[in-house]
């Protein structure tokens, strides 16, 4: 269950960056944008394991609910809160209407209307020199990440007895290299 849930959930940064470049897009300051967003990433990076190390001392599932209400917060605040960043689309007749942003389309998505196929996608995709490369290294570091996450509390506890607490420490010092590197 926790492997699907952090599958879906794993759009996050997808959308973040969207939401980013749209916000952004013309402005000069995509750099500094981009660059703020992974300084943020690596802050996450080193509090959320650290205080869920901790939590994990008084109860095993403490951090687990504490995440999830934090999650539950964070789905809300974006809900009520955050704008719409793309208003000035581009409608089928070419001209642009707050009619056909993202989020009027959304409210009239029926999955009848949507080809669900991912393969002639893929085909597209795979059919471009560039695009091919870039999806494929994109693919090789999910699976990278995504095998970091699922074994690597597994070989640590194996190999060097460690607790979650000493590899919530562990992934900390990691955020704060990434804090550092941004």
């Amino acid at each position: 269950l926790a492997r699907v849930t952090a599958s879906v959930t794993g759009v996050f940064f997808t959308t973040l960056n969207i939401i980013l470049a749209d916000l952004s897009a013309h402005t000069g300051r995509e750099a500094e944008v981009f660059g703020k967003s992974g300084a943020a990433y690596g802050i996450a990076f080193l509090v959320g394991p650290l205080v869920g190390g901790i939590l994990e001392r008084f109860k095993l599932s403490l951090a687990v609910y504490v995440s999830t209400v934090l999650m539950i917060a964070n789905l809300f605040y974006i809900g009520y809160f955050l704008p719409e960043t793309c208003v000035n689309v581009i409608s089928s007749s070419g001209s642009r209407t707050i009619e056909d942003s993202v989020l009027n389309r959304v409210k009239s998505f029926s999955i009848k209307s949507v080809n669900i196929n991912p393969i002639p996608s893929a085909a597209r995709l795979f059919r471009d020199p560039i695009l091919s490369w870039l999806a494929l290294s994109f693919m090789v570091d999910g699976l990278a990440v995504g095998g970091l996450q699922s074994i690597f509390f597994l070989y640590v506890n194996l190999k060097f007895q460690w607790t979650s607490a000493e590899v919530g420490y562990f992934f900390s010092m990691h955020g704060l290299s990434l804090i550092v590197s941004q």
